[in-house]
């Protein structure tokens, strides 16, 4: 107990009291100073090594030493009586509270004063990429703070044969898959790697342009059964190689070697995986590697939207695949959407690929009831064959709890919302795809709808300049530029320029488009249009024939050559009621909207009775979708104005323009400058007003 009162009354416990205070005050300083002069790490470390070295020392000098009023003397020269510990006692109370209070200070200012200039950002601050930027400057590694992630570059093909550049990719996008279930990794997408693979960018660019911390390279080398993949993982911030191995194995084993590099991955990026997870990671989808090779060329068919056509050439491989491995359940996946896809896109006239679609989706649903890939398979089947948006919505939402970094998974979600009518909740699901893959044209088309549903218009028509700038070998993304600039603000001479322009580039797509058609009519040179469009019925099937000649009286109606058109419609309509009394179906996608159409037909071809059954058969069908609602409401009004009630299609148009966002189809530019609408329109005082204040020409519109 002496030895502790001799601690006190030498002060040794407040002199280590004041000089931690006082040090933690300096580090903390030291700290803030040397970040602003970007000093070398070493600097703080030798700093805190001196402190803490000193610390030993001022608790030795404060046994040893006293101070008096004569200076310092050694403790054992200093007469008990004159000791003047109680005074130096108080001045060290005074600097451990000073220090104390400075202390605080920093604390505070650092608690709750902005960053200022130093651009410091927390690490997982999401930023969103624009996707009007074909490339960016190389901007030094310190000029932001990157987000937790990986950038896969493609993987070189190394095989002697290079046809075997389709396995490459297939690991390449493997790996991405399984990297993108780790919710705690930001991982871009694989179409915008292949962009950003074009640009040539250094890897310190790559991390700065997509805001990702780390950047995978790799090759792979293909002979017979053997395979082999080389990986190197590299810090984007600095390029340094962290990371690199070689894996040499047998064909069979590819899945490993995936499973193997998502793990290492995540273990050097300090990303948790759990035990689920892991075993997910580690399961092989198939066995079988004839399997895997056609599932492989039927997913590089899948990556151009090619309409019906491209689910047919899919078709076969998949089957195939699923012929040689029963459970191979990525190909099972693929194969019921491709099922569902040909019955969205009208293809499916005896209703087979519709049962086919249930048996496989039904199938999987059963035998893997907890893999999210069985919520995708769910979603899909409700959003192509039963076009039940909400219910697709669930099971989407449910599978991204899994695959948080899937952007297919987020462009389905924001287009179950867009289906929905709710614009505002699928725009941040849409942008947030969008970060993760910047450089994909579906992604930015889809952005642009949101905006205009959200009534954004400025903004999606920017959006659609940049995107169309950006594509410009998407014909979707030219055709949305011309359909926007048009709908919204009235450029007509821009809609028409660009889609002359795609009658050139993709005349089908064109050619089927009543409102294109309706737009670049002159009547004068009808006849020629007429065949251009007929054309395209040799090889067509029932459906999209009987659409073709629905075109084609409507043209011939708006032309004034009403005999002409009459009987277009009354020979279509006679082998629409011939193809019904065998019980076959039409060939649409949309039961309700196909009769709504016959509606129209019937008007067209002057039966009044034929009119009223169709539109019967219509109301008969419940619609779940906001779009198939809306549209139902305009093609069976647009029915009744060619019956002669042009009061119903007004009245319609103002109802829909004002509630349903874009789904309504209708925009005052639309209406005023649409041959279709001048035509039932001409003589309602108010449709009258609205093309004056407009200021419509007749040439181009604006």
């Amino acid at each position: 107990m002496r030895f502790f009162e001799e601690l006190k009354r030498r002060n040794v416990f407040r002199v280590g009291i004041a000089y931690g205070v006082s040090a933690w005050v300096v580090l903390q300083f030291a700290d803030l100073v040397l970040d602003n002069i970007v000093a070398p790490d070493w600097v703080m470390h030798v700093l805190m090594l001196v402190i803490g070295l000193g610390f030993v020392v001022s608790l030795v000098v404060a046994w040893a030493y006293e101070l008096t009023p004569e200076g310092i003397k050694r403790e054992s020269e200093v007469d008990r009586g004159q000791s003047v510990t109680n005074q130096t006692a108080k001045k060290l109370h005074y600097v451990t509270l000073g220090a104390i209070a400075v202390l605080i200070a920093l604390l505070l200012t650092d608690r709750f004063m902005p960053a200022g200039d130093s651009g410091a950002q927390p690490a997982q601050t999401l930023e969103i990429a624009d996707p009007a930027i074909d490339s960016i400057e190389p901007a030094p590694a310190a000029s932001k703070p990157l987000q937790r992630g990986v950038a896969v570059l493609p993987f070189s093909n190394l095989s002697e044969d290079p046809n075997n550049a389709f396995f490459a990719g297939g690991v390449h996008e493997d790996i991405l898959t399984s990297l993108s279930r780790i919710a705690d990794l930001r991982v871009i997408s694989r179409t915008s790697m292949l962009k950003i693979a074009e640009q040539g960018l250094d890897i310190r660019a790559i991390g700065q342009q997509l805001n990702v911390s780390h950047v995978l390279e790799g090759s792979v080398r293909r002979a017979g059964d053997r395979v082999r993949v080389t990986v190197q993982l590299i810090d984007a911030s600095n390029d340094n190689h962290l990371w690199a191995d070689n894996f040499d194995r047998q064909l069979d084993d590819i899945f490993a070697i995936q499973s193997e590099v998502a793990q290492k991955i995540a273990g050097q990026l300090e990303a948790e995986l759990s035990p689920e997870l892991a075993q997910q990671l580690a399961e092989a989808p198939t066995q079988n590697t004839e399997a895997y090779d056609l599932y492989l060329k039927s997913r590089e068919m899948a990556r151009t939207w090619r309409a019906a056509e491209g689910f047919k050439q899919m078709q076969p491989l998949l089957e195939q695949a699923v012929a040689l491995d029963p459970n191979f359940i990525s190909a099972l996946i693929d194969l019921a959407e491709v099922y569902g896809r040909l019955v969205w896109t009208g293809s499916d006239p005896d209703g087979v690929y519709r049962e086919k679609a249930k048996t496989i989706t039904d199938r999987i649903l059963k035998q893997w009831p907890n893999r999210p890939e069985a919520d995708i398979a769910r979603g899909n089947y409700h959003y192509t064959v039963e076009r039940d948006y909400q219910q697709a919505l669930f099971a989407y939402q449910k599978a991204l709890q899994s695959m948080p970094n899937d952007t297919e998974l987020l462009i389905s979600i924001s287009s179950s919302y867009k289906r929905l009518g709710q614009f505002a909740l699928g725009l941040p699901i849409i942008t947030l795809a969008e970060s993760l893959d910047p450089e994909h044209p579906i992604i930015a088309g889809e952005k642009t709808f949101h905006l205009v549903g959200t009534g954004r218009f400025e903004e999606a028509l920017e959006q659609a300049r940049k995107n169309a700038a950006k594509f410009p070998d998407d014909r979707n993304t030219q055709y949305n530029l011309g359909t926007f600039s048009w709908m919204l603000f009235g450029n007509k001479s821009e809609y028409l320029q660009i889609i002359e322009s795609l009658r050139q580039t993709t005349p089908l797509m064109i050619a089927t488009d009543a409102t294109a058609q309706r737009m670049l009519m002159k009547p004068a040179e009808l006849d020629q249009q007429i065949g251009w469009i007929s054309q395209f019925r040799d090889g067509a099937d029932f459906w999209a024939a009987t659409k073709l000649d629905i075109q084609i009286a409507e043209l011939l109606n708006l032309a004034g050559r009403e005999e002409e058109s009459q009987q277009m419609a009354r020979t279509t309509l006679a082998s629409i009621d011939d193809r019904l009394a065998q019980k076959l179906p039409l060939g649409g996608n949309t039961p309700e909207l196909d009769y709504a159409q016959m509606a129209y037909l019937g008007c067209l071809a002057g039966d009044q009775e034929a009119y009223l059954r169709y539109t019967d058969m219509t109301d008969s069908i419940e619609s779940v979708a906001l779009d198939t609602v809306n549209q139902k409401v305009r093609m069976l009004a647009q029915a009744a104005a060619e019956c002669g009630d042009e009061e119903a299609l007004w009245e319609a148009i103002n109802r829909l323009d004002s509630k349903s966002g874009m789904y309504s189809r209708f925009s005052k530019w639309v209406i005023a400058t649409d041959p279709l609408y001048q035509r039932y329109f001409a003589d309602i005082p108010e449709y009258q007003e609205m093309v004056r204040t407009l200021q419509v020409s007749e040439d181009d519109g604006t």
